[in-house]
């Protein structure tokens, strides 16, 4: 299963994210509503925000962003 990783370009408000902050964060998997968000944040992923974003699909790994790591690594540690 390929998973979305996508990294803030510019925010929300409409700020840019200095390049030395951008890092590449996993899309929530299973978004509630009708809006993707970010994993780490919440921060939505639709057209009707001022924020812009890369994305890309990968089968493993490629996420850089230490909250991202840290929520997966959780929940792979939950065991059924």
């Amino acid at each position: 299963m390929n998973q979305e990783l996508v990294k803030i370009l510019v925010d929300e408000d409409g700020n840019d994210v200095p390049s030395e902050e951008q890092q590449w964060c996993l899309a929530d998997p299973s978004p509630y509503a009708d809006t993707a968000r970010v994993l780490c944040s919440q921060q939505a992923l639709d057209h009707d925000t001022n924020a812009k974003w890369a994305s890309k699909l990968v089968k493993r790994g490629g996420i850089t962003c230490p909250k991202c790591i840290e929520t997966v690594k959780a929940f792979k540690a939950i065991k059924f």
